[in-house]
């Protein structure tokens, strides 16, 4: 088990870029499937581009039992949202940088009055939130289709190991 205090970042939690920039207008987002089966928890990264005002979509997350989506249903694990705004770009000083908006949980997080800003959403799945009685360890997380071009793109942090090492183990099993 790596040392807390004296490890790399890279050797505490495993990044996966679930879904490369794309104009989301196309078809929308659909992030990878990863294991939550050694992780305890996900921190799922949304990064959008600034868009067209009043074109919002719902960041959805999804649970299933295998890396294929098999029985793919949502997962109501949203509760907590910590996001990031900037009118053009996300600068220096700008008020909306690091606000956190809570809501009741549900599988899907849909932002308001943002679509026109560059944003970074962020919030956690925990392995416990998915039906893992009835074998749901996989996770996902999907991104609407606007109607206007704006890239999006995803990436999950998996994090505290259930068997920590120097080389985590990849969720893409």
């Amino acid at each position: 088990m790596p040392d807390l205090f004296n490890c790399e970042f890279g050797e505490l939690i495993h990044t996966i870029p679930a879904a490369a920039p794309v104009d989301s207008h196309t078809s929308g987002v659909t992030g990878l499937w990863v294991s939550m089966k050694e992780y305890q928890a996900v921190r799922v990264v949304v990064n959008y581009a600034a868009g067209t005002a009043s074109d919002e979509v719902a960041i959805t997350v999804n649970q299933a039992t295998s890396s294929t989506g098999a029985g793919s249903k949502a997962c109501s694990c949203i509760t907590r949202v910590r996001k990031m705004i900037g009118a053009t770009a996300i600068g220096q000083s700008h008020a909306g940088v690091d606000t956190v908006v809570t809501q009741a949980a549900a599988s899907t997080y849909t932002p308001s009055g943002e679509s026109a800003d560059q944003a970074i959403y962020m919030f956690e799945v925990r392995a416990e939130q998915l039906d893992v009685a009835n074998n749901f360890d996989y996770m996902q997380v999907t991104v609407g289709t606007p109607a206007n071009a704006r890239l999006c793109a995803v990436s999950y942090d998996c994090f505290r190991p259930h068997h920590p090492q120097t080389v985590p183990v990849s969720p893409l099993s």
